[in-house]
């Protein structure tokens, strides 16, 4: 089986400078704190299950970090620095600190004189941290302190904590989370003592956004692999003040001088019953400390406000806070979605949770910020037994506030009172979602195939208009989904195209009798202008897409609209729109007016890229745009996502994507054989700049393809970088790359790429030539070690590029 793995891409500034990004929102951008909100550790078996993450300076500035293992009742057991050259990353395996104790090996400039440990580049800074003599590089972990650490992860007693820090558990595996601060000095204070957090960044802990991250939760013995994006926590001077809420705001005695964004309180994520497993990280609002084995701490279980699970129809499970008490009661803790952890009477839909609770001395109406991400086994999808993939889940109320103790689904209200992160994207719903790029086989249902599920994250009904585009971004198709409050709605490409099916939803008067559109106890059902009811595409419509998204002659269109291809597969992107309108047309057509335009953010969902022959499976999170209609930076004049079709006058309102990402690949990884790949992949979509209309077929591929870039470097492990001089490496709007055909002189490391182009007639005047982009890398997995010790393997969602 070939898998594809995550990994990390994120978009950030080349500079040192940090990402256009918000407080208040999880966006994939360099951040001050990594949370790694989950790990698994078995030391005792060589097949067992290990946590490796990454840590990347994202910036030419050297960054010193000071990493922090802790229980997974909150209680840190060990802490350790890790040195990072500008564009450095370190792969570390908690396993292998956990057996011998060996300590990653880096070391600043006065620590390794030779340039040896930490090389320095030729982009990259390499700086003295006076501090880190005697520290870096680190010695091996004493005997007794591994065992002791051991201990305190197991759940058993701790000689030097003076207790139990953790929860037992019969399988002896090692639980807890993880954080990584960038530091302004090596020192053995822990987060939890005073002198590591000093207001704007005075302290241990710094402010400087300089790191991204990811982690891997490999069980070689299941055959499984579980990836996913670590939490990039922002710091900001903003964030400071009494009764402000803040990642550590515990550790601070809630004055926010730690300067760090808190996280989301309110998640939801999809699920299937028995299939899926939730990973959650929650703040437990005090300082845990040791307590007696055998008994509890006083804080535990955290309460929970409410859950509800959501059925395609809107029908709600309800299970309460005294039920889910005892399920989600740990700092960081791993579940299974079934009728006996969760009270959930569909086999498939969404979960709303809220986290929200109040322990010790927080102030009233603060609490409960959290971290939720999922594993779901997917058989009932693609036919493939044992596949699994993960997934951040999306967070649904403004964590500036934590007032969300209700128990009931947050409104449209909360949605939309969150801040913009214009430029950047999130873990939050949208105005707009966006499928990077799709594959679907016209004639082998076993082959290429996309899915995708999104959903109305409030109560409020919405109206989506789904498009299809080609390769080139030619849009070909568009027809209205109506989704009630807290809707769901299914979109499979094998069956579009092959059948031309549509799922049937109609709004309140295109549905007399309820039934294609059930309104649930919590869910708004109403009429917008048109006729809403949906409608399967017609026979010739589906031979018009048929053709069209596979380079081939469209009688619709009068031409071609996409790259040619004889293999049979169709490609494209698709958009997909919260509008207050239904009509009949393409966005060409229908965006000149913004009427058509709904700002609301209620949009979430993922998309499934699968092929049953080759067994091939990933799943990731669409892209959610946001829009305001009174931010300066989608107004007219502005690089909006869909200004490329209007002259930009705006009239959209949507936040333009990030020009600028790093990308992790990891072809040839010889290190870490559990998460080594035989190639990644990029899916890459691109603001074309400019209306894409048919061509005549046969020829060269119309203005403005091919698509150049501003700029690309590759660094390795070790931050070495090299310039590439070449050119059109992305050159269409949607597109899936080998890394390997990129030529790149580095086997394993990290690609910069600047997106932008050249100034030109018609582009935004405030910003001339920036062109949004988003990037999801994928790593197939041909290790022997996992395949041969089961017939099962994973595959896992892997969209963490980083945002510059």
């Amino acid at each position: 089986m070939r898998c594809l793995l995550p990994v990390a891409v994120v978009a950030t500034l080349l500079t040192s400078s940090t990402a256009l990004a918000v407080i208040g929102q999880t966006d994939r951008v360099p951040a001050a704190t990594l949370l790694i909100p989950y790990f698994e550790v078995d030391v005792d078996s060589p097949t067992g299950v290990d946590t490796v993450f990454t840590i990347q300076a994202a910036t030419a500035s050297a960054a010193l970090t000071n990493v922090v293992v802790w229980s997974d009742l909150g209680v840190p057991v060990l802490r350790f620095n890790v040195y990072l050259t500008g564009f450095d990353t370190q792969i570390i395996s908690l396993r292998e600190i956990l057996s011998s104790g060996a300590l990653p090996q880096t070391a600043s400039v006065g620590q390794d004189p030779s340039n040896t440990i930490s090389p320095q580049g030729v982009f990259s800074q390499d700086i003295n941290y006076a501090s880190c003599a005697g520290a870096l590089p680190p010695a091996a972990l004493p005997a007794g302190i591994v065992a002791d650490t051991r201990a305190a992860l197991r759940g058993d007693s701790s000689v030097a904590a003076g207790g139990c820090v953790g929860l037992p558990h019969a399988d002896e595996k090692l639980r807890g989370y993880v954080t990584v601060d960038y530091a302004t000095a090596c020192s053995n204070l822990l987060p939890t003592q005073a002198g590591y957090f000093v207001n704007g960044g005075g302290g241990i802990a710094g402010n400087q956004n300089y790191l991204t991250g990811d982690f891997y939760i490999v069980d070689v013995g299941r055959g499984i692999t579980l990836a996913d994006s670590a939490a990039h926590i922002e710091a900001a001077s903003a964030v400071t003040g009494a009764d402000t809420p803040s990642f550590y705001a515990r550790l601070v005695a809630f004055d926010a001088i730690d300067n760090r964004e808190p996280l989301s309180s309110s998640w939801g994520v999809p699920f299937t019953q028995g299939e899926t497993e939730l990973f959650v990280w929650r703040d437990p609002q005090v300082t845990p400390a040791a307590f007696s084995c055998g008994g509890r701490p006083g804080f535990y279980p955290l309460t929970t406000t409410g859950l509800f699970g959501f059925d395609e129809q809107e029908v709600a499970t309800v299970a309460g806070p005294d039920f889910l008490a005892e399920r989600l009661g740990a700092v960081a803790g791993r579940y299974l979605v079934d009728s006996d952890n969760f009270p959930v009477a569909s086999p498939t839909g969404w979960l709303w949770m809220n986290l929200f609770h109040t322990e010790g001395s927080a102030p009233v109406g603060m609490g409960g910020q959290g971290y939720v991400f999922s594993m779901q086994r997917i058989e009932h999808n693609t036919g493939l037994p044992g596949i699994a993939v993960t997934g951040p889940g999306v967070a649904v109320d403004d964590p500036r506030t934590l007032e969300n103790a209700s128990q009931s689904p947050v409104s449209a209200e909360n949605l939309n009172i969150r801040p913009i992160a214009v430029g950047s994207t999130g873990n939050a719903p949208g105005s707009t979602l966006l499928v990077p790029y799709f594959e679907v086989d016209l004639e082998d249902p076993n082959q290429a195939d996309t899915i995708i599920r999104f959903r109305d994250m409030s109560p409020s009904a919405a109206l989506a208009r789904v498009t299809l585009w080609t390769d080139l971004g030619v849009p070909t198709v568009s027809f209205n989904t109506y989704l009630t409050g807290l809707d769901e709605s299914v979109l499979r490409l094998g069956r579009l195209f092959r059948d031309g099916f549509v799922e049937a939803t109609g709004d309140d008067a295109d549905d007399l009798r309820d039934f294609i559109s059930n309104q649930g106890e919590w869910s708004q059902d109403i009429n917008f202008p048109g006729v809403c009811q949906s409608q399967n595409l017609t026979a010739a419509t589906v031979a018009h897409i048929r053709a069209a998204h596979t380079g081939q002659f469209s009688s619709v269109l009068g031409g071609c609209a996409a790259t040619p291809r004889t293999d049979n597969i169709a490609r494209g992107f698709i958009t997909i729109d919260s509008v207050t309108v239904c009509a009949a047309g393409l966005p060409s057509a229908l965006d000149s007016t913004a009427s058509v335009f709904d700002t609301r953010r209620l949009l979430a969902g993922e998309f499934l890229f699968f092929n049953r022959a080759d067994r091939v499976v990933y799943e990731g999170q669409l892209a959610a745009i946001e829009a305001s209609a009174t931010e300066a930076q989608t107004a007219a004049g502005q690089a909006t996502f869909y200004g490329f079709l209007n002259a930009h006058a705006g009239v959209d309102n949507r936040e333009p994507l990030p020009n600028q990402w790093t990308v992790r690949y990891l072809n040839g990884l010889t290190q870490y054989r559990e998460i080594a790949t035989g190639g990644t992949e990029l899916l890459v979509w691109r603001d074309p700049g400019a209306v894409v209309a048919p061509f005549a077929c046969g020829g060269a591929l119309p203005a403005p393809f091919p698509l150049s870039h501003a700029e690309a470097r590759v660094f390795d492990l070790e931050s070495r970088g090299t310039q590439i001089t070449t050119p059109n490496m992305f050159p269409i709007a949607s597109q899936r790359v080998a890394v390997t055909s990129l030529l790149l002189p580095v086997t394993a490391g990290t690609l910069f790429v600047d997106l932008s182009a050249a100034s030109a007639t018609g582009q935004p005047t405030e910003r001339p030539g920036y062109r949004g982009a988003y990037i999801v890398a994928l790593s197939g997995d041909t290790s022997t070690s996992l395949s041969q010790s089961t017939a099962t393997q994973a595959i896992m969602h892997a969209n963490t590029a980083t945002e510059q």
